[in-house]
């Protein structure tokens, strides 16, 4: 590829090969897909066949870009050092075990082109639910002037989205943003908020460095609907578990935010139900997962849709 392309996809991946397949077979097949687009994949190294797999895509699609570490990285590591390859105005972060939907890419190059956004978000849904997700004639997307515009949407009380928007600052396939923009965030991080080390290892360090200084002249747009991102699940991937780390880092980032930006009530409370939400998920449920005979009646419950709205509820008392 010689021009600059406009959107960098990068995929950190470690032995996933069934799965960037099939995110790979998500990307190519698109309407969107052009010279504009560039793949890069930096992968753990993996110990599956992933790289004789991509060097086949490659032959195909000269924009897919792979770089094979001598030595495994840790996650996080592993998305900073593929934004670091990333050549695109913008950049896109994709979880190898997730995948596409449908006009994804379409979708989010049209928002780009109609409305310059510093950051792009959209929603996900589970892959095993798709079937029964209707697309919308026009996609719903919303716009924010900076951070604590965007935190105001975040506070407004709406049991039904509550979890859609707690995935905007802890699920990497949603994230969208300029280059240039995050990089320079980068910088600012390591210099004004001291995480040389912490930064590479913690999960939510790379949504700290997407909302680290976000003024108001940055737009921050929402792809609501439709859904843009298939999720693959913890129960059909094995590679990935809740752990008590994943709150710890959660509550650093949600401090950072609540210090660093003039927050309204509302939105100060969603972070805290927020976090709440991670521990009973990470600490609680999990604990209680571990029990043998148990591990089925806490998913009956713990995945009803009764039992979540009295969650829900409980969750605004204590935040």
């Amino acid at each position: 590829m010689n021009k600059e392309p406009l959107l960098s996809i990068c995929i950190p991946t470690y032995n996933r090969e069934v799965y960037l397949k099939r995110l790979l077979d998500s990307i190519v097949s698109q309407k969107g897909f052009s010279d504009d687009i560039e793949i890069v994949i930096d992968d753990g190294p993996s110990k599956d066949n992933t790289q004789l797999m991509v060097a086949e895509y490659q032959k195909k699609y000269p924009n897919i870009r792979y770089f094979r570490n001598t030595k495994a990285v840790w996650m996080t590591a592993a998305f900073l050092e593929s934004i670091d390859l990333s050549k695109g105005k913008y950049t896109r972060l994709f979880g190898s075990d997730d995948f596409m939907t449908p006009d994804a890419l379409s979708i989010v190059l049209s928002v780009i082109k109609e409305k310059s956004p510093t950051v792009l978000l959209s929603n996900r849904t589970s892959y095993t639910e798709h079937t029964n997700h209707i697309l919308p004639k026009h996609p719903r997307v919303h716009s924010f002037a900076g951070f604590v515009d965007f935190a105001k949407f975040l506070g407004q009380d709406d049991p039904a989205k509550y979890v859609d928007k707690v995935i905007y600052f802890t699920f990497i396939s949603v994230f969208c943003f300029e280059t240039a923009y995050y990089k320079e965030m980068l910088a600012y991080i390591e210099k004004e908020v001291s995480l040389p080390d912490m930064l590479k290892k913690d999960y939510f360090n790379f949504a700290l460095v997407v909302y680290a200084n976000l003024p108001k002249e940055k737009t921050i747009c929402v792809v609501e609907d439709p859904r843009l991102v298939y999720v693959q699940g913890w129960a059909e991937n094995h590679s990935w578990h809740p752990n008590k780390k994943i709150p710890q880092d959660f509550k650093f980032l949600i401090d950072y935010l609540i210090r660093h930006y003039s927050l309204e009530k509302s939105a100060i409370k969603f972070f805290k139900r927020a976090y709440l939400w991670w521990w009973v998920d990470c600490v609680l449920i999990a604990s209680l997962r571990k029990i043998k005979g148990v591990n089925s009646l806490v998913s009956l419950v713990y995945e009803n849709p009764f039992f979540r709205n009295v969650y829900y509820k409980i969750s605004k008392m204590f935040s």
